[in-house]
């Protein structure tokens, strides 16, 4: 599934238009900051745990703890799986950029 569709499914039952900007726009600046290289992918799965937690919090109240912990660790994975997709040409270009530019 694409970012935008997991962005769009989270978000889904969230009336506040104001929440569903916030949390995209946290979501969409991770993985820009993930693309740059100089955040690790540990503190963008940490960042995006915490989002979806409070957003699955909200949806869902009832949910037991672990329930939720089961949850939300298949999300970040989901939305890591997505992140990486779309950030894997600019990472592999930045990787690459030095080794394939001929010597000057």
């Amino acid at each position: 599934m694409s970012l935008r569709d997991l962005t769009l499914s989270l978000l889904s039952g969230i009336k506040d238009p104001r929440v569903r900007i916030d949390v995209s726009t946290t979501i969409y600046y991770l993985r820009d900051v993930y693309s740059t290289g100089r955040v690790s992918e540990e503190e963008i799965r940490e960042s995006l745990y915490e989002v979806i937690e409070t957003i699955i919090k909200v949806k869902e109240p009832d949910l037991l703890p672990e329930e939720r912990k089961k949850k939300v660790e298949r999300l970040v994975e989901q939305f890591m799986d997505a992140i990486k997709l779309e950030t894997s040409r600019i990472r592999i270009q930045r990787v690459l950029r030095g080794r394939l530019m001929p010597p000057t």
